[in-house]
């Protein structure tokens, strides 16, 4: 199993030092999906339907659900805050 972790970092060391590699595993195929959506949508708007399932209530867990929440971070999403069961639910549906 060693000999198998350490052939992967090899190739993803040598993978990540050729930049044109990285270039156009990563980074073209979100610049195609943002041109060819640009292009292709009709105008309309869109706001993409999140939901949040709160299971960290610690300083942390409480801090992203204020980020989320904050009126300058509402752009082109609705978020729906609720337990998890419930939410899946409403996914299945």
């Amino acid at each position: 199993m060693k000999a198998i972790a350490a052939l992967y970092l090899a190739q993803a060391r040598e993978f990540l030092r050729d930049r044109s590699a990285v270039l156009f595993v990563l980074a073209l195929p979100v610049a195609f999906g943002v041109f060819f959506g640009l292009v292709f949508s009709e105008g309309g708007s869109f706001t993409l339907q999140l939901g949040l399932a709160n299971e960290d209530l610690g300083p942390i867990g409480t801090q992203i659900v204020e980020n989320l929440m904050a009126p300058e971070a509402k752009g082109g999403y609705n978020l729906s805050i609720g337990q998890r069961e419930d939410l899946m639910t409403i996914l299945k549906r």
